[in-house]
């Protein structure tokens, strides 16, 4: 949890600050979401990740965001 702002000021922010860089932007969360933070989060079209990541989640991300393409080991 972020004590200052949440997840989608980190995005708004992003997105006034720096246009374009919230493109590459993903959620990830461990809290429960409410209905609100839910559909605001799907608004942004971004993906969003739940703890525990698994790793072919998170390399799916990766490859969504732009990132290599080859994740090593």
């Amino acid at each position: 949890m972020m004590p200052q702002m949440t997840g989608i000021d980190v995005y708004e922010g992003l997105r006034r600050q720096r246009p374009g860089s919230e493109e590459r932007l993903a959620f990830v969360t461990g809290g429960v979401f409410d209905a609100d933070t839910r559909q605001a989060v799907a608004a942004t079209g971004r993906p969003c990740l739940e703890k525990p990541l698994s790793r072919a989640g998170l390399e799916r991300v990766i490859r969504e965001l732009g990132g290599p393409t080859d994740a090593g080991t």
